[in-house]
């Protein structure tokens, strides 16, 4: 079986935003972006479609996320270790989230969406338990940043 396309993708630019892989175990994301910000935002929605089993609802609040790191590949992991920890230890479920350049050269600011996790716990589908490092690598593919992404499940 081949890519899964996002049911949630946005056509507005035509292009790709993520797609799922096929993975043995865990679950595997492509994502693509413009700009180190728009691959990160790109990765966490397409880590919302896999946390939920149908669109969540509307925010009820909002929290904002720094991230910065040495390298593109730990700034994208640490932005969704954020996300996750958000369910693991505020009982916050991320429900949208868009991403910013945020201080320095390799930062993102995450505005994340999030309502109360008692409100959207029959939503989710799945828990993710880790974004791991295996095989994760930011490179430039045809003028966009393109990064391969696995979720231990």
């Amino acid at each position: 079986m081949g890519p899964r396309l996002s049911m949630w993708e946005c056509i507005v630019t035509n292009r790709r935003k993520y797609i799922f892989l096929d993975h043995a175990a865990d679950l595997a994301l492509r994502v693509w972006g413009d700009d180190l910000p728009e691959l990160v935002g790109n990765a966490a929605e397409g880590l919302l479609e896999a946390l939920y089993a149908e669109p969540p609802p509307s925010p009820t609040g909002e929290t904002h996320i720094e991230v910065s790191a040495e390298s593109p590949e730990e700034v994208v992991q640490h932005a969704l270790r954020a996300l996750l920890y958000l369910l693991e230890d505020d009982d916050l479920a991320p429900v949208l989230v868009s991403a910013a350049p945020g201080d320095g050269e390799d930062g993102v600011r995450l505005m994340v969406g999030v309502a109360a996790l008692s409100a959207v716990r029959g939503l989710l589908s799945r828990e993710i338990k880790a974004v791991t490092r295996h095989g994760l690598a930011v490179r430039e593919i045809d003028g966009r940043l393109q990064t391969d992404i696995i979720f231990d499940i």
